[in-house]
């Protein structure tokens, strides 16, 4: 459950300052897709959002396990 919860913070840490790495992944698979990608102000506020709850939900797990 350690591991699990580590991971979930490294995720939602990425999401919240790593989000250029996010978007090439997003990207790379809309590619393998055969679908566009265009990225927006909303994208970027539900990654952010997304990447805290991901973050807090590690650390609920981190210090449950």
């Amino acid at each position: 459950m350690q591991f699990f919860g580590i991971l979930l913070i490294v995720v939602g840490i990425a999401s919240i300052f790593a989000k250029d790495l996010i978007w090439k992944l997003v990207v790379f698979n809309n590619q393998l897709r055969g679908r566009a990608s265009e990225r927006t102000d909303v994208w970027d506020t539900w990654t952010t959002v997304f990447g805290a709850i991901i973050a807090v939900a590690g650390l609920i797990a981190l210090l449950k396990g």
